[in-house]
């Protein structure tokens, strides 16, 4: 993320510099260069297991030789559509069939904002709405020409500014929270990352039983029974999370509890589960509109005292509407995981981690040889 100039030299994809999901971007970028190489060979690949582990990424993936796999390739990888203000991000494949059962395939659109517009930006100019479609007439039927001017192109300017303000509230090139622009990363793995079956025997493997030790007794057989069982909670086709901190750092609230996020998700009609390398994100298939209906659900509960910079993120998204008003956080499963599971495992020891590369000139044979005889 720090370098996206080399992540693209490299694999062919930009990553989204400073992105909370960047554990997840990495894999998909990895998996979407293993693909594409694929894919000039007639083969495809399916990932059986992709994790980050310490400091580093793993996946393991199978290759099989598919020529009608390789065409439905442009519906497995896309782009994401990061806001340049909030965490709200959508993420969008690259092609799509025009029919399930046809072989025909199309470009994908972008996804269009008229459900979720950005209330607050249509709220700042209602007023100058009206003003600028109904302008009002002055009482003195005798106004110059020169005024008659002024007022008509005074009108046309509160019109265009509205026109703009309306194409950021219903398009699609905006976020529908705050009204910024859009980053875009990418090209990404959007299809599964793990294969759950695979992943499910691996941990029937791992799992001791009453009548007999694990059948694989490894050093690590904890750590990895815990991070393949974070793996196997995953929502399998939901691309990318989001953080808890880093939503509620944005409105400058305290964070809710994941039970809360849970049933307010499910209670809406979402799903929402963990991700297998941070402990509060949340992987879930609503839109960000949802996600931030949530945020204010909290906040209508547990009112802020911090005051909001006008103009700010966190001053936009609370000054929107609540769109699904059916929320509740205090009924439901909550955020169920599996008991018995080891997760998310702190380092072994202090300051662990990739050591800094060799540094120093290496010696030559003959300059060993030299230091022998003397």
């Amino acid at each position: 993320g720090a370098h996206p100039e080399t992540c693209y030299g490299r694999y062919g994809s930009v990553p989204v510099p400073r992105a909370r999901y960047l554990h997840e971007s990495a894999l998909r970028v990895l998996l979407y260069a293993i693909a594409t190489s694929a894919h000039r060979y007639g083969k495809v690949i399916k990932p059986i297991c992709s994790v980050g582990m310490a400091f580093y990424i793993r996946v393991f993936v199978e290759v099989y030789e598919d020529k009608r796999g390789v065409e439905d390739a442009m519906t497995k990888i896309g782009n994401v559509y990061q806001s340049t203000q909030c965490a709200s991000f959508v993420t969008v494949p690259h092609g799509h069939r025009k029919f399930e059962t046809s072989g025909t395939y199309q470009p994908t659109r972008l996804p269009s904002n008229n459900s979720a517009a950005a209330v607050q930006l249509n709220g700042i100019c209602n007023k100058q709405t009206e003003e600028a479609k109904n302008p009002v007439v002055a009482n003195d039927k005798e106004t110059s020409r020169n005024d008659t001017e002024t007022n008509g192109t005074s009108a046309i300017n509160d019109v265009d500014k509205i026109s703009r303000l309306d194409s950021i509230t219903n398009n699609s090139s905006y976020c529908t929270e705050t009204g910024a622009s859009f980053k875009v990363g990418g090209p990404l793995y959007l299809a599964p990352i793990h294969d759950l079956p695979s992943v499910h025997t691996a941990i029937s493997r791992l799992s001791p039983t009453t009548v007999s030790p694990p059948q694989y007794p490894l050093h690590t057989r904890e750590t990895l029974h815990g991070l393949l069982t974070s793996v196997s909670e995953e929502l399998p086709d939901v691309p990318l999370y989001y953080l808890l901190p880093d939503l509620m750092h944005t409105v400058k609230s305290s964070s809710p509890p994941l039970n809360f996020v849970s049933n307010c998700l499910s209670s809406a009609g979402y799903r929402m589960s963990g991700q297998h390398k941070e402990p509060l994100a949340i992987k879930t298939d609503a839109p960000p509109s949802v996600v931030w209906d949530v945020v204010r659900h909290w906040i209508q509960k547990h009112p802020i005292h911090s005051k909001l910079d006008e103009g700010s993120a966190g001053f936009k998204i609370l000054g929107n509407a609540i769109g699904v008003t059916n929320m509740d956080g205090s009924r439901g499963k909550g955020f169920v995981r599996t008991k018995g599971a080891k997760r998310f495992p702190e380092n072994p020891e202090k300051n662990w981690g990739p050591k800094p590369r060799a540094t120093g000139k290496r010696k030559t044979e003959e300059e060993e040889e030299a230091t022998e005889m003397i």
